[in-house]
């Protein structure tokens, strides 16, 4: 089997306030972006690819300065162009994120044989051990429990303890939002589930955003089936998202980074 990571950076940041693009902010020296990447070598992925946005040259210069030429010839940059709504400049979402990376999927000559692993920019403590169990059984999503999951998407499982489906907070009703299984965002996919499902994806919701959640439920109806890995709650840094500067500050609080 062979695998390829996806790496999502191509969100605006601007909760950061910062004219510096969000996955390039450092933690313990490093951009943020690069213990992802470094993660993405050591499960030995044949390609990487950077899914990038407005700020595609800075963080491409910048990602060349830490790794070596050989490294480098299999990470790839794809552009996530902007969506223009009312005026307002906003990304397509994590499902658009994907969705731009298959023409380079499809090019590729891939098959059943190759799995996909969708990875954050923005959530560098994830560590291997993590990433080796995820990846014991394709077509998986990384979950855990929070005792404040606001702000994530919740996990719904069917009466078979299998999971069922995933709602963003955003479209969550109050009795939803009482739950504490939420997704990690890191995903482990077959490539031909990976090439049927992704392009069903619809925007119908109240972000306007294609949802990368919306893959679970459509794989399911779809007959590919999806697992789950549980993340221990102990370990719950490990999914911990940069999205601010006092999450910057919390981030650069650790000393367990694996450079």
């Amino acid at each position: 089997m062979s695998l390829v990571t996806i790496i999502m950076a191509g969100g605006l940041g601007k909760r950061m306030n910062s004219t510096i693009p969000k996955v390039l902010h450092k933690v313990n020296d490093y951009p943020m972006i690069y213990y992802v990447i470094k993660r993405a070598i050591e499960m030995k992925s044949i390609d990487i690819l950077v899914v990038v946005g407005k700020y595609q040259n800075e963080i491409e210069n910048n990602i060349k300065k830490y790794f070596t030429n050989e490294e480098l010839i299999n990470i790839h940059f794809i552009n996530q162009p902007e969506i223009i709504e009312n005026g307002i400049e906003k990304v397509g979402g994590t499902g658009h994120a994907i969705k731009c990376c298959l023409p380079h999927l499809i090019n590729s000559k891939l098959d059943s044989s190759t799995n996909i692993l969708i990875l954050s920019g923005d959530v560098p403590l994830l560590s291997f051990n993590t990433l080796q169990k995820l990846t014991v059984l394709q077509n998986s999503l990384l979950i855990t429990q929070l005792e404040n999951p606001t702000g994530c998407g919740r996990i719904f499982f069917n009466r078979n303890s299998q999971i069922e489906k995933i709602v963003e907070e955003k479209d969550c009703d109050e009795l939803q939002k009482r739950n504490k299984y939420v997704n990690c965002g890191i995903y482990y996919v077959n490539f031909i589930t990976l090439i049927d499902c992704i392009p069903l994806i619809q925007n119908n919701n109240k972000s306007g955003e294609y949802y990368l959640t919306d893959l679970i439920e459509i794989s399911i109806k779809r007959n590919h089936g999806f697992y789950f890995y549980e993340l221990e709650q102990n370990k719950n840094y490990e999914i911990m998202n940069i999205n601010t500067p006092a999450e910057l500050e919390k981030a650069n609080e650790r000393n367990d980074y694996v450079v």
